[in-house]
């Protein structure tokens, strides 16, 4: 049986590693690139790690699995994890975590064994780097499979960047420049992998808000401070003031252009859009454009370890492309969902399970809308001509059949206020078998 490595680069945006925005020196994850199966149509569930993560590893949407918040902690029920399954087949399972996956213990059901590393102590170039590569060299002389999963989170506010990478020959922004780093640092951890053993995936859970992103690392942590954390509390009444503005208002582009703000506050694609590779012994590379979501990561490894299916799962197996197979567009919508106490500060407590955004891509089409307040306008976008989600079409199209089904399944999703049903039969909606 393959091997399975996981890394994980918390925050990694799609338009910083490829295209015309990127300012960052990869070398290493542009040749990891080269080789790999790259999707390039990632709807992630949200944009906050945890409801993302729990996604990852069930295979089931955050109404299901019950991680919706970067705080929670629990899972709804007992679903298995990815973790949880290889090793019931198996597998030696180990895992490098911190911040909010440190926390998330029902997320790590299933690891064997567990580090959990103090953000703020450590980072890839000064520490936890060198563990990663010892351990796979460790891994890499037993007979039994494994799987390890690797949490870096060096672009994720507050960013860290080895002194060495500090300078614009590295990036336009503090954040291009901690990519840069990063990428030097996954450089002895890819030459310890024994590739032809050993199935790899690289990919990013959900981007930021890069807007007016420093050059330095003072000036970002200090931008971190105003936008993230709250701890200035005429700036979070400013930055409430301003999400409210964008919420009720026609004009989104305040929602979309604002510093305030980070991520875990919205679904637009720069925060639900990241890299997925895919490197794995006999798999040709090429680039897949099919919309693929966080729940489909389970299904499709487990098939491409060789493993059967997960029979509660609302993902669909990509693993026939890995042979080098077509695949139809799986009739399905996509679902996303924002469950954030970050913003907002005076909702009721009891408020906070329910989805203060949720969305659906079908198709071309992307309708967010809301559960939560009714003043809430939703929003429409055509992702083919709009991929950059810029003009709002909802007032346009509010009244035609199609807009009227996303919303109809939308509200199916969580059964209206803040009750999420176990499961879905219609055909088409979210959840369905394709």
């Amino acid at each position: 049986m393959l091997n399975l490595l996981v890394v994980m680069i918390d925050c990694l945006r799609q338009d910083r590693f490829e295209g015309p925005g990127k300012t960052a020196v990869t070398p290493n994850l542009d040749n990891f690139l080269s080789r790999s199966i790259a999707f390039d149509n990632i709807h992630a569930v949200g944009s906050n790690t945890t409801a993302v993560m729990g996604s990852w590893f069930t295979g089931l949407y955050p109404y299901r699995h019950g991680l919706r918040s970067f705080r929670d902690r629990k899972f709804t029920g007992k679903p298995p994890t990815m973790a949880a399954i290889l090793r019931r087949h198996g597998y030696r399972t180990a895992t490098t975590v911190t911040e909010a996956m440190a926390d998330a213990e029902d997320l790590l059901d299933g690891f064997d064994e567990i580090e959990r590393r103090d953000k703020k102590r450590e980072a890839i170039h000064d520490g936890y780097g060198e563990r990663v590569r010892l351990k796979l060299a460790e891994l890499a002389g037993t007979d039994r499979p494994w799987f390890y999963f690797v949490h870096t989170c060096e672009l994720h506010p507050d960013r860290q960047c080895d002194p060495r990478f500090r300078s614009r020959r590295y990036g336009k922004t503090f954040y291009d420049r901690c990519l840069s780093s990063v990428d030097h640092h996954l450089a002895p951890i890819f030459a310890a992998i024994d590739w032809s053993k050993t199935l790899v995936v690289v990919f990013g859970d959900h981007g930021d808000n890069l807007l007016w992103e420093p050059r330095g690392e003072l000036a970002s942590m200090i931008m971190n401070r105003l936008r993230a954390d709250g701890r200035v509390s005429a700036l979070w009444r400013l930055r409430d003031a301003f999400y409210k503005a964008g919420l009720y208002g026609r004009w989104k582009s305040v929602l979309r252009h604002n510093a305030l703000f980070h991520h875990d506050y919205h679904v637009y694609r720069f925060l639900t859009r990241a890299p997925l590779m895919l490197v794995a012994p006999g798999v040709a590379p090429r680039r897949c454009s099919l919309p693929m979501s966080s729940v489909d990561m389970l299904p499709t490894l487990l098939e491409a370890l060789g493993l059967p299916p997960e029979p509660l799962c609302d993902g669909v197996s990509f693993a026939p492309l890995l042979r080098g197979e077509t695949m139809a567009p799986p009739p399905r919508a996509l679902y996303q969902e924002v469950v954030t106490d970050f913003i907002l500060k005076g909702r009721d407590p009891s408020q906070l399970r329910i989805p203060l955004l949720h969305a659906l891509v079908e198709g071309d089409w992307k309708l967010v809308d809301s559960v939560f307040d009714g003043r809430i306008r939703p929003e429409l976008y055509d992702l083919a001509a709009d991929p950059e989600e810029r003009r709002n079409l909802y007032p346009r199209h509010r009244h035609a059949g199609f807009v009227k089904a996303l919303r109809e399944k939308l509200r199916a999703v969580e059964g209206g206020g803040n009750r999420a049903l176990g499961t879905f039969t219609e055909k088409g909606a979210v959840g369905a078998s394709a």
